[in-house]
C-alpha cells in the first residue's frame, strides 16, 4: 500500500507523516479472538526506528533549512570494457544529501542500540557505516569544487553520552557523531542546526 503512494515536489511536505503511517500500520495488529487491535512497541524494531530517525532529520532540514535537501544516487566511478559487470553494481543512495550553491554534506542516519563495536574491550567506529560513506564522498567528486570538497557525516541519535568524532580526508571534513533526542525541542533543534552551521 505505502509502496504505491509516490512523492513529487508538490506533495513531498507528507513524506515524514507517511513514514509514521506506516509505521502504525505495519506495527498494527489484531487480535482475533476479541476483534481488537495491539500496538506493537515499534521501539524495539531497530529498522523501524532506523527509517523514523532518517525521515525525522530529512525533514527537519527540508523545514528549518534554506538547503536543497535530497535521497541522491550515486554512480560507481567504476570502468569495465563489459557493460553487464556495471550493472552487478549495488545502488549507492544517500539517506540525505543537502547542498547550497557554498556546500554539499551528506548525512548517513544510523539507529542501533550501540553506535560503536567493541574489540579487544576498545570501542570502534563501525567499519561498515565508515566504509559506506567515504564510498559516497569518493565516487560523488567530479572536478566541481562543491563535489571535492563534500562533507560526510555519520550521524546517531542518542539520550546521553554524545559523541563526536572529526576526521579529514583530501578537502573531506568526516564526522562521527550523535543528536541528543533526551532534551527539550529547541536545543535538539539548535543541536542539528550546528551539525551543518
Amino acid at each position: 500500500m505505502f509502496s504505491q503512494i509516490r512523492l513529487h515536489r508538490n506533495n513531498y511536505h507528507y513524506d515524514f507523516i507517511l513514514k509514521v503511517c506506516q509505521i502504525v500500520n505495519e506495527n498494527l495488529f489484531i487480535d482475533e479472538s476479541k476483534g481488537n487491535y495491539k500496538f506493537m512497541d515499534f521501539t524495539r524494531e531497530e529498522k523501524a526506528m532506523a527509517r523514523l530517525f532518517e525521515a525525522f532529520v530529512r525533514n527537519f532540514y527540508k523545514v528549518e533549512t534554506d538547503f536543497s535537501v535530497s535521497s541522491d544516487s550515486i554512480k560507481w566511478q567504476f570502468e569495465s570494457d563489459n557493460a553487464e559487470d556495471l550493472e552487478m553494481l549495488p545502488t549507492m543512495l544517500t539517506d540525505i544529501t543537502l547542498q547550497d550553491k557554498n556546500q554539499k554534506i551528506i548525512i548517513d542516519t544510523k539507529y542501533y542500540k550501540e553506535a560503536f563495536q567493541t574489540r579487544y574491550d576498545k570501542q570502534k567506529i563501525n567499519s561498515n557505516n565508515l566504509y559506506q560513506l567515504f564510498s559516497y564522498l569518493k565516487n560523488q567528486e567530479t572536478n566541481i569544487d562543491l563535489t571535492l570538497n563534500c562533507k560526510g557525516i555519520l550521524l546517531y541519535p542518542s539520550i546521553q553520552n554524545d559523541f563526536v568524532h572529526s576526521f579529514k580526508y583530501e578537502n573531506h571534513r568526516i564526522r562521527i557523531m550523535s543528536i541528543n533526542l533526551n532534551q527539550a525541542w529547541q536545543n535538539i533543534r539548535n543541536d542539528l542546526l550546528k551539525i551543518v552551521a
